[in-house]
């Protein structure tokens, strides 16, 4: 947020910051036919813990005054960062890179290429701080 900040974007704008967080055994009590209140406890588990840590990033990174968006991750990370963009009429989506590149990209992706591919609004990509 600082280096979008330096930049002067948005400054009198609604931000939000959206966490798209994965439950895993979510996808297997599906497939082992847990009873849907048991997958909605641990989902509300993992949602809850899911907002602490971005709570604790957040203030780890002196961010404050965000609207925060969780997301359970049922479909790729892009899609979900793409469903809430179009949701919430972004005007602007920006992501933080990992700074991966070669074997390491060509094997996981890059969630924020596909961002990049697939976005109706405009993208910023911040690399990490090593990559300056």
């Amino acid at each position: 947020m600082q280096r979008v900040e330096a930049l002067g974007i948005g400054t009198r704008a609604r931000r939000s910051v959206l966490y798209v967080f994965d439950a895993p055994a979510l996808h297997l009590m599906r497939v082992n036919t847990v009873v849907k209140e048991e997958r909605e406890h641990y989902l509300a588990d993992e949602r809850m813990n899911a907002a602490q840590q971005l709570s604790d990033f957040l203030s780890s990174a002196g961010i404050h005054g965000l609207e925060t968006i969780l997301r359970n991750e049922e479909a790729p990370a892009a899609f979900e960062i793409l469903k809430v963009a179009e949701k919430e009429r972004a005007d602007l989506v920006v992501l933080a890179t990992h700074g991966r590149g070669g074997l390491a990209k060509l094997v996981i992706g890059s969630v924020t290429e596909q961002v990049l591919r697939a976005s109706a609004v405009d993208v910023l990509a911040i690399p990490p701080a090593h990559a300056d």
